[in-house]
This record gives structure tokens, C-alpha cells and sequence, in this order.
């Protein structure tokens, strides 16, 4: 935000007023912390080759964003993922992503990484399934 005062004769009295016109507007939004830096996706992604069956996704990042109070209800998170993947997933590899909405405007992204690295299964393994 930006406070834009004029034509008072004394600098103290135009930071006084930006000072109090920063407050009050600041006083209407809340910082949401949306995502913390390796939070688990429920959302599991099937590893027909790998040594283990499926996956859950972690954040890459964290994403906080300063949202109008009347508003914080009105965050929407889409999360884009592929049902399946095949062969060796290397451990920060990405599998998708979640994208942040706030009234259908996108305000951010975060990507969605495998938490470990997960080997493609044998083929006498991958034979017994």
C-alpha cells in the first residue's frame, strides 16, 4: 500500500497522517498461510513400476497471502495431479501443482514435489502384482 499525502506545511504531521491512513487499511486484511514448505497433498498418484505402489505429493514452498478479512472464505485451492506415473520418480521431481484463487484471480502457485526418491521395481516384482 501506498499513502500519498500533500500540501500539509509540516513533515511530521503528513507521516502522522499516512501513519494512521497505512493502519486503518492494514487493519482490514490478514495474513493466511495457505501452504508451509512440505506440507503432504492428500492426494495419492499410483506407481504401477515402482518398488512402491503409490505416492502423496509434498509442497515445494510455503505461500502466505495478505487476503481482505470478509474475503478469507473465498480462497479456492486447485490441485493438479496425474492419476498415474511410470518408471524411477527421483526425490524432488515435480508432479504437479496447486494453483491459489482468491474470487476466480490467480494469486499464486506452488509446485508439488516427491517427498523421497522411490526406485522402479524389479520386473519379478513388478510380474507378481
Amino acid at each position: 500500500m501506498i499513502a500519498v499525502v500533500l500540501g500539509s506545511p509540516a513533515a511530521k504531521t503528513r507521516d502522522d497522517v499516512a501513519s494512521e491512513l497505512l493502519k486503518k487499511y492494514l487493519a482490514q486484511y490478514e495474513m493466511v498461510t495457505l501452504f508451509k514448505k512440505g506440507d503432504v497433498i492428500d492426494k495419492e498418484i499410483l506407481l504401477p513400476q515402482g518398488k512402491e505402489t503409490k505416492v502423496k505429493g509434498i509442497t515445494a514452498s510455503a505461500f502466505s497471502y495478505p487476503v481482505p478479512i470478509p474475503k478469507k472464505g473465498a480462497i479456492k485451492k486447485e490441485i493438479t495431479l496425474p492419476e498415474k506415473m511410470e518408471g524411477e520418480i527421483p526425490e524432488g521431481l515435480k508432479l504437479g501443482e496447486v494453483v491459489i484463487r482468491l474470487e476466480n484471480e490467480v494469486i499464486g502457485r506452488v509446485d508439488i514435489v516427491s517427498p523421497k526418491h522411490i526406485p522402479k521395481a524389479g520386473i519379478l516384482q513388478r510380474l507378481f502384482r
